[in-house]
């Protein structure tokens, strides 16, 4: 006899369809899933150990067909292992000191050129989907490594699952990646008037968010908004060798030790490095037989995009999004990106580009991010400060930018700049015009007689071909005006043209007779200034940067009339009255002039509330007749209650037009 396990899969049968490409007879992806075929992808545990999977066999198999710009590899199997884990993370590469890691890169062994921070392994079920399974293993390419729990006197003996890398039992806050306690459970503290305080187990509500000491080694909050927090001298008081979830009410016994964020960083240094504001994954499904089929493809692509939401997506045991379990603070996206779209223009500054941030380098501050899609060709401009303190000689900064893979010389540039008594350098980088790709870059610092390596930064700079500059477009229209004599208009022109490039636009306007109209610009707010009665067009042209291809433009017309003529009505009113009756107010506005007039409304109430201005158009020899006034004037958002008794009076100021007359009659009462 023998134990076997079967898993079916499972899907609902509404499950979106997604477009699939089939690359060869081993590779395929849709927009958010990439399927790979190896038959000989490994468990090699009995040689290597408990974590033994051939991880670094699949992801260069990726980078073949895929870009090098994602941090973490989730790599899926169609086989489902016998383990008593359900996935793990490794960390590949870190750059953040301050946060009980050594700074290192690997990601040369999985084939990255720098990029790759973790590589992830699931079994063959749906763990790889559940928000619970990715917080988890995501949060550990930041912690649990810290060294305070060793530091603290005695040393904090840790018990749960996996206690050497997950954070111990403490109080406040739930933790994603705990030893003893799962994400969806907290310790809190119970206070009883006569009584000693006591420890209880309550759920996490209402999301299940990353602890503050997460987001401080993240670089998301500083170092004042992670509070004094109490760990449980017994870690094992629920299990010594796992994780649980407890019943409600558990109270939480034993002695406990107050950890401050000074002794963390008495144990760890302070942080370093480059803030974490996204994560980008790409999801990696290993078939060992056929390819995945297309219901299957579809089914793994709706759940990769899913991953990829900011909101929306809770799970029934309170875990969020990535960006909702960071307060906001950072996101994760999982689109995939072939390398081979050369063809296939961006229709603007690509934003799965990533920029280096001005900490991201150890060791210097520069003034601004750079990136993260540039075009070839493109000279910038990058100055900063060293930051290190270890030497009073340094003086020079060099920086290093290299094409990956690199083939040739003209893929690898290399600049320094003198330091000047502050050590602040700047350097002017222009990038080759026919060598698109990603760029590596690294910072080296020199003195005198010798020289060292700062900090290597991977795949942020990503160099796009150049390709010819496309015209700006009208996408809409813009309204005629009417102004009275030194009155000013003014028409915001910006929602109405868009650049196919995505490039910035300027904006110039004329007047066909600035005698009667004057015109300014300033951004994208075109100002109109009424100098005299009569008409004139008023010409917006819009402009992108390079202004080196035709510009767009939209006309609109205006109409200065003389002193503006203001009509006052005593009462307008829709209110109720003895025996059930119901009065209501009729506005009948006329122009009979033969040009569009201005109608500026005040409405001040009496009763019922709601006062406010609106404006209305009312073209040449036209009347219109709003049989109930107050919903005539709630039509353009004033404030009016919209039931019970609302009575008030209306000032009409008219420009443009000089013939219009504006007549209010109050209604029979009706029962």
């Amino acid at each position: 006899t023998g134990e076997y396990h079967v898993t079916l899969r499972m899907a609902p049968p509404n499950v979106p369809e997604s477009p699939v490409v089939r690359i060869n007879d081993s590779v395929q992806f849709a927009s958010h899933v990439v399927n790979i075929r190896d038959p000989d992808f490994g468990d090699s545990r009995v040689q290597r150990g408990e974590l033994g999977f051939d991880l670094s066999e699949i992801t260069p198999r990726f980078y073949e067909h895929f870009a090098d710009e994602y941090e973490v590899i989730a790599v899926v199997c169609d086989a489902r292992p016998f383990t008593y884990w359900g996935a793990f993370h490794h960390n590949v590469r870190n750059d953040i000191s301050g946060i009980g890691m050594d700074l290192f890169d690997r990601s040369a062994q999985y084939g990255s050129a720098g990029v790759l921070q973790g590589v992830e392994f699931y079994r063959g079920d749906t763990g790889w989907a559940r928000w619970y399974t990715v917080l988890h293993e995501q949060g550990h390419q930041w912690g649990e490594r810290s060294k305070v729990w060793e530091s603290l006197d005695p040393p904090l003996e840790r018990r749960g699952g996996g206690p050497l890398g997950h954070t111990p039992l403490l109080f406040p806050g739930a933790v994603v990646y705990g030893a003893v306690l799962r994400g969806a459970q907290r310790v809190t503290r119970v206070r009883s008037p006569g009584q000693p305080d006591r420890f209880e187990i309550e759920p996490t509500l209402p999301l299940v968010t990353y602890h503050a000491l997460t987001l401080y080694r993240m670089g998301l909050v500083p170092a004042s908004k992670v509070p004094d927090m109490l760990v449980f001298r017994d870690q094992g008081q629920f299990s010594e060798t796992s994780r649980v979830t407890l019943e409600l009410g558990t109270v939480v016994t034993g002695e406990t030790t107050r950890v401050t964020i000074d002794d963390v960083i008495a144990a760890d240094g302070v942080r370093a490095g480059p803030v974490v504001r996204r994560i980008r994954r790409a999801i990696v499904f290993v078939s060992q037989g056929d390819l995945a089929s297309k219901a299957e493809m579809d089914v793994l692509n709706y759940f990769a995009r899913r991953l990829g939401t900011s909101s929306g997506v809770t799970s029934w045991d309170r875990y969020p999004s990535f960006a909702e379990a960071t307060g906001g603070r950072a996101e994760m996206t999982t689109h995939i990106r072939p390398l081979h779209r050369e063809a296939a223009r961006p229709s603007s500054r690509d934003v799965s580009c990533a920029k280096v941030g001005t900490t991201a380098l150890v060791g210097v501050g520069l003034d601004q991010e750079i990136g993260g899609c540039l075009t070839t060709g493109d000279t910038i401009r990058v100055s900063g400060r060293l930051t290190l303190t270890d030497r009073d000689d340094y003086d020079r900064m060099c920086l290093g930018f290299w094409r990956y893979p690199r083939a040739e010389d003209e893929d690898w540039l290399y600049q320094c700049a003198s330091l000047d008594g502050d050590n602040r350098f700047a350097l002017d980088v222009t990038f080759p015009v026919g060598r698109p790709g990603g760029y590596r870059l690294s910072a080296r610092v020199r003195w005198p007689g010798s020289s060292r390596w700062l900090s290597h930064y991977t795949g942020a700079i990503e160099l796009l071909p150049r390709v010819a500059n496309r015209s700006p477009v009208a996408v809409g229209t813009l309204a005629d005006q009417a102004v009275h004599i030194g009155g000013v208009a003014q028409v915001d022109v910006g929602g109405v043209f868009q650049d196919p490039d995505g490039e910035p636009l300027t904006y110039e306007a004329t007047s066909s007779a600035p005698a009667v109209a004057s015109v300014e610009v300033s951004g994208s707010t075109v100002t109109v200034t009424a100098v005299a009665a009569g008409t004139a067009t008023v010409t917006v042209t819009a402009i992108d940067v390079s202004g080196s291809n035709t510009a767009a433009t939209l006309e609109f017309r205006v109409t200065v009339g003389g002193v503006p003529l203001t009509t006052f009505v005593p009462v307008v009113l829709s209110a109720g009255g003895k025996n059930n009756s119901h009065f209501t107010s009729e506005l009948t506005l006329t122009n009979r002039g033969s040009e569009a007039a201005m109608l500026n409304f005040t409405y001040t109430a009496e009763a019922g509330g709601g006062s406010g201005a609106a404006t209305d158009m009312l073209g040449p020899h036209q009347q219109r007749i709003a049989t109930n006034a107050i919903e005539y004037l709630r039509g353009f958002d004033l404030p009016i209650p919209e039931t019970g008794s609302r009575v008030g009076t209306l000032r009409v100021e008219v420009s443009g037009s000089s013939d219009v007359s504006a007549v209010v009659r109050t209604t029979t009462p009706t029962a």
